[in-house]
């Protein structure tokens, strides 16, 4: 898991992740190439790991993850902006959109299982789920 990982947006490589140990604790910092006003947000496998910040030209993120969290992961980082329908299923909470599930179908991109709304408006917001 330590070192420099590539970070990937609908299969483009457009950033890296650098991952370090600092005692029982992963320090993590992503920095991507991103354009748009969106809000995108950094998945590790299927960890949600936080919103990326405008920062002088790019997009960044600065974590600190217990290493507990990643014991069987491989380092597979990814962007998802949520805008176009497409939710990730977090382990934490699996049943977070099942009332939905009847217009939507499970996806995989990027080796991430997810959520595809039919109908992109319907997909629940940043702000309507409580991550």
């Amino acid at each position: 898991m330590i070192g420099k990982h590539p970070i990937t947006y609908n299969g483009t490589n457009v950033g890296y992740a650098e991952v370090s140990r600092a005692g029982l604790y992963y320090r993590i910092r992503c920095t991507c190439l991103l354009e748009g006003s969106k809000i995108y947000r950094i998945l590790l496998s299927n960890i949600n790991l936080g919103v990326l910040v405008p920062d002088s030209g790019s997009f960044v993120l600065n974590t600190k993850r217990p290493v507990k969290q990643f014991a069987d992961i491989s380092p597979n980082f990814c962007v998802t902006d949520g805008n176009d329908g497409w939710q990730p299923v977090y382990s934490q909470r699996p049943f977070l959109h099942l009332q939905e599930l009847d217009s939507a179908v499970l996806q995989t991109r990027e080796g991430i299982t997810g959520i595809q709304f039919k109908n992109p408006a319907s997909a629940p917001q940043d702000s309507d789920r409580n991550l």
